[in-house]
């Protein structure tokens, strides 16, 4: 081989080692990079999401709690407005005013006195243009406002016609609250879901009403039956005595014994068509499931365990439960926002419904938590499960993301309340563990 060529060659194969290196790892770089941004959702938080799941709650528990409110068109601007709205005072720095408004994701804050009246609203593009002005700099009278009884019908209307995007509620100068468009979303979607509910329970009555009237016929012809053959029975007996045959007599005892069971079958149709249409009543009272993950509330949890609690006393089957909390979700709630959070925690959820048995309750008991009630399982039982969870989980979220996990499983004492059961479970799971470790809270 020639001396330059060889030289030439020496020379090339380092620097040729070093940018295929440096092209290899320039890839890697922008997989990861693409890995990181593939879950991670933009770091300002959806506000209708963030206050649904929040408010909805609040609002449905109003709508149950008093039917009247939507049936007869009541509802008042106090039962949907925001009653906690972010309040400033006029020596409020342009640099907390924009860190306010970012943080919280809104386009105004209201400024108050000591008194919480009212005295102007700081708008975010007045802000922009003045960002080191104080909050009485840049302040402005507020368009207008609205009393906390106002009909909401008179409240949309005002928003409308001003074009306003927020509406102060204010009671003779005091700040109550402060009503947004979202507000009317969120009572829009609990109201629909309210009708819903109706609806389904008016279209399954009309089918039980005519089911029942059909039932009532017949209970009616197998009475006017049962009476015509008791009506002959004192016949048949004076002919059992002048004739010594029965035979009659035993055949219309058959015919009255058939209808009585009959009529008492069609007593047990109706009774059932009764209990389920009650049933179906009273499920209008149940809380809606959570939004965001589709799980049970902590409300229908903490229902659900108290009646389970006292049919155990009676009927002495263990009860068990267990409590899943994941620390990925503080981690994502800061770093992508609520409704990447929540995301996560709705898969889990899930994926976690998918391996329980029909019957069984999953509820969101915290922001983090899942919760599970076991009536009629063993501490042993419930383990098992528990495992069997978080070996879902960590199959469905280990590649894609860290899912740190914590489970708190335990079993009813005899005599023991729901706060002092739930109470055991908290302090199982606060307990130092490592990485997706199971507690068992004795």
């Amino acid at each position: 081989m020639p001396q330059p060529l060889f030289i030439l060659l020496i020379v090339s194969v380092p620097i040729v080692t070093v940018a295929a290196a440096w092209l290899l790892l320039r890839e890697q770089g922008k997989k990861q990079k693409q890995n990181r941004s593939s879950h991670r959702k933009p770091t300002v938080e959806p506000v209708l999401q963030t206050r649904l799941n929040a408010k909805r709650e609040v609002l449905w528990q109003q709508l149950i709690d008093d039917r009247d409110l939507l049936l007869k068109n009541e509802i008042e601007v106090r039962h949907v407005m925001t009653q906690r709205p972010i309040i400033i005072g006029e020596s409020t720095s342009g640099k907390e005013i924009a860190r306010l408004l970012s943080q919280n994701s809104v386009e105004q804050l209201l400024v108050c006195d000591e008194d919480q009246i009212l005295l102007g609203v700081v708008h975010a593009n007045e802000h922009r243009m003045r960002p080191k002005a104080n909050a009485a700099d840049v302040m402005t009278p507020p368009q207008s406002f609205i009393a906390p009884k106002s009909p909401l019908n008179v409240a949309i209307s005002t928003l409308v016609n001003q074009r306003a995007s927020f509406l102060p509620v204010v009671d003779h100068e005091i700040l109550r609250g402060v009503l947004t468009p979202t507000d009317l979303v969120l009572t829009l979607h609990c109201s629909l879901q309210m009708w819903h509910r109706v609806a389904h329970t008016m279209e399954t009555s009309t089918q039980r009403a005519a089911i029942l009237e059909q039932t009532s016929q017949s209970m009616t012809e197998t009475a006017d039956q049962l009476k015509q053959q008791v009506r002959r029975l004192p016949a048949e007996v004076k002919t059992v005595i002048q004739t010594g045959k029965a035979d009659g007599l035993v055949a219309e005892i058959d015919q009255m014994t058939t209808a009585v069971s009959q009529l008492m079958k069609q007593l047990d149709d109706a009774q059932s068509q009764i209990r389920a249409q009650n049933k179906q009543i009273a499920d209008l009272k149940e809380p809606a499931p959570d939004t965001a993950t589709g799980a049970a509330t902590r409300e229908h949890f903490d229902r659900a365990i108290s009646k389970q609690l006292a049919e155990t006393r009676t009927s002495k089957e263990p009860l068990s439960a267990i409590l899943f909390t994941t620390e990925s979700y503080r981690q994502i709630l800061q770093d992508a926002g609520r409704s990447a959070a929540d995301d996560h925690l709705r898969l889990l959820a899930e994926c976690f419904a998918r391996k329980l048995s029909p019957g069984d309750i999953l509820a969101r008991y915290r922001e983090d938590t899942l919760a599970i009630p076991l009536p009629g399982r063993t501490s042993v039982e419930a383990r098992q499960l528990a495992i069997r969870l978080s070996d879902a989980a960590e199959t469905l979220l280990g590649e894609s993301l860290p899912s740190m996990s914590r489970m708190s499983i335990l079993s009813a004492r005899p005599g023991e309340s729901a706060n002092d059961l739930m109470s055991r479970a908290e302090n199982g799971i606060k307990r130092e563990s490592n990485e997706n470790e199971l507690v068992t809270a004795s």
